[in-house]
């Protein structure tokens, strides 16, 4: 028993520190995408207006890169700025791997196009790990973004961290993160689309990448070989991929968008936060209120397009598109 659970915690030291090494480079990333996305630029006349790359006025600070958007981030609020969301984010990348160990026997891995890679399980193990990953998943990135985007500096402690990223509606009825509105049906159609969608013209296209770029050894200890592949073939799935770049581009950012809405049960947003501001000057990215928030995905994409425009829906699109690239071969 003593050398079972001396294995265990070992395993799991081993899981955390490189977890840990790998969100202090991933965070500043992963939270600089997340702010470019949530950023709201209304179209409009101000006295504050910006002219942003297009030539159209915007209202708020306009950022268009990731490597802007880290600067931005960095100037205004600091190193600290950049890792905003750390804690949740390993928090949640930890209970992904126990739950795929408990549930799979194997450990999975975060693949570049965001979705999970696990061992072949029995239908019921898998069933259950997908419930277990729904479960988790919907509440700890909503609690990650809404980190990662508020004006306000959190304290460490967790209580009074929640506090501030929550509504009182919320923390007294905490299934209604679950109804966010919108926000389910938007992840459901994107891993719809990478699940099945994808990897259905991928698997009748380029059947050989089904395991990956490599054959397994047909002798132990021989190196494995690249797959033979056949270019025309692939060039018409890497066509594919690049083209879904113009359907899951916008679920990705209206997921952003939609997960950051703070639900209020109908009462009037009242801004219960005595924390002071991350930021001294200027917030980081402009915020939509919370007084006409979206109603749904649909509505959401309608106000986007009526108040930012079309290309607010593909804020950060060069960011899908390598993350599909670069699961081809996934």
């Amino acid at each position: 028993m003593f050398e079972l659970l001396t294995v265990i915690l070992v395993a799991t030291s081993i899981m955390v520190l490189t977890f840990s090494v790998a969100a202090l480079v991933v965070m500043p990333i992963t939270g600089s995408i997340v702010r470019l996305r949530a950023n709201y630029l209304p179209m409009g006349v101000s006295l504050e207006d910006v002219e942003s790359e297009g030539g159209d006025k915007r209202v708020g600070p306009v950022v268009r890169r990731v490597s802007g958007m880290i600067m931005r981030v960095k100037r205004l609020e600091g190193l600290s700025g950049l890792y905003k969301g750390i804690s949740p984010f390993l928090a949640l990348n930890l209970l992904i791997s126990i739950a795929s160990i408990a549930f799979i026997g194997g450990s999975s891995k975060v693949t570049p196009k965001g979705t999970y890679q696990v061992p072949n399980a029995s239908s019921l193990s898998m069933s259950l790990f997908g419930l277990v990953m729904t479960l988790v998943t919907l509440p700890c990135t909503i609690l990650i973004n809404r980190t990662i985007v508020t004006p306000h500096a959190l304290p460490w402690h967790p209580v009074k961290a929640v506090k501030i990223i929550l509504t009182p509606f919320e923390r007294a009825n905490p299934w209604v993160i679950y109804k966010a509105p919108g926000l389910l049906a938007a992840t459901a159609l994107h891993i719809f689309w990478v699940s099945f969608v994808s990897k259905g013209f991928k698997n009748l296209v380029v059947p050989e990448l089904g395991d990956g770029l490599f054959e397994p050894p047909e002798v132990e200890g021989e190196e494995p070989q690249l797959v033979k592949i056949r270019m025309g073939r692939l060039a018409i799935f890497l066509l594919f991929q690049a083209l879904s770049t113009f359907v899951l581009c916008p679920l990705e950012v209206l997921a952003v968008r939609l997960s950051i809405q703070r639900q209020n049960g109908g009462q009037t947003p009242v801004d219960q936060v005595p924390s002071e501001y991350a930021a001294k000057d200027e917030d980081v990215i402009g915020l939509r209120g919370e007084e006409e928030p979206y109603e749904g995905l649909v509505d959401a994409i309608k106000t986007i397009l009526n108040e930012e425009g079309w290309v607010t829906l593909y804020t950060a699109w060069i960011v899908t598109l390598a993350g599909l690239m670069l699961g081809v071969a996934v």
